[in-house]
């Protein structure tokens, strides 16, 4: 009685092993990645605005928050994050002083963007944010004022 070679073996479980591992594995990883670099500018936008807003005159707060983001949608990383013109907002507020305290802004960003890989969605798999719709995150600070004038 002549045996099989099991050497085969391994060859034939490549195909189930790859689909298993590029739509388990690879494609919600890269979503993650692209997920967590829409944060990091949202991050940096509502930290930039707010930094700068604190150290201007209330007069130009509409001037920096439209040039951050000019500069902003003028880079690769927006059309890499698929971040179109109107997906950044950017509110800056200046709340009345109190007494004994000091002048601060409060600056929030939101910035919606879509997974570098979007699954199908529709039917039995919902629409999840991040993996199969555009996912929305919101960031607020508030800053102690340098310059108080108006």
């Amino acid at each position: 009685m002549k045996l099989r070679n099991s050497r085969g073996s391994n060859l034939s479980e490549t195909g189930p092993a790859l689909f298993i591992f590029f739509l388990g594995i690879l494609f919600p990883m890269i979503d993650l990645l692209s997920i967590a670099f829409i944060y990091a500018t949202c991050w940096y936008i509502n930290f930039t605005v707010a930094n700068q807003a604190a150290r201007a005159r209330e007069s130009e707060r509409d001037t920096i928050v439209t040039g951050v983001q000019k500069q902003i949608y003028n880079t690769g990383f927006a059309s890499f994050l698929k971040i179109k013109d109107g997906d950044i907002k950017t509110d800056v507020n200046y709340p009345a002083v109190e007494a004994g305290l000091p002048a601060v802004l409060q600056c929030t960003t939101t910035v919606t963007g879509k997974p570098l890989v979007t699954l199908p969605a529709g039917g039995i798999i919902p629409a999840v944010p991040g993996l199969s719709a555009p996912v929305t995150f919101s960031i607020s600070t508030e800053m102690t004022r340098e310059s108080t004038l108006k």
